[in-house]
């Protein structure tokens, strides 16, 4: 778990897939964070697969961290395979989250690479290919991290 001042956010990489669990986004946390898929890139020398997290009881983030989220989102584009938005939220609320975030993501440049997803094992089975590293593997080096499969 990375802190800036708090506990705030996690980071797993396993083959070219970096997974980050979010627990409350900070502006200066998405610059940290844009900044190591930048450095995970140029150590792979290929398209990263990003995989966002946030956990269950997340508080949504307020107006400067969505519009921070954006840019870096935007500007990491031309280094990724594909960005993976799990919302790790069950039942109606985390259907309403994904569905409000699937629905800004139409109106908006990042729409062709961006997909929400509610959990990990679906990033895994979309982005096998580009992982470089076979599902079992992935899902056991994930587990070993601590990072929740779901």
């Amino acid at each position: 778990m990375k802190e800036t001042g708090r506990m705030s956010y996690s980071v797993t990489k396993v083959g070219s897939m970096l997974v980050v669990r979010w627990q409350d986004m900070t502006v200066s946390d998405i610059t940290a964070v844009r900044d190591e898929v930048s450095r995970f890139h140029r150590e792979t020398g290929k398209p990263v697969v990003y995989v966002s997290i946030t956990e269950e009881g997340s508080k949504p983030p307020d107006d400067d961290v969505r519009k921070a989220m954006v840019r870096s989102a935007e500007s990491l584009m031309p280094m990724l395979a594909k960005l993976y938005v799990v919302i790790d939220t069950g039942g109606f609320m985390g259907s309403v989250h994904r569905s409000a975030l699937a629905g800004m993501l139409l109106m908006s440049k990042l729409r062709n690479k961006v997909k929400v997803v509610k959990s990990l094992d679906e990033v895994l089975t979309l982005a096998a290919a580009d992982i470089g590293v076979d599902m079992a593997s992935a899902r056991s080096q994930l587990t070993a991290a601590g990072v929740a499969m779901g």
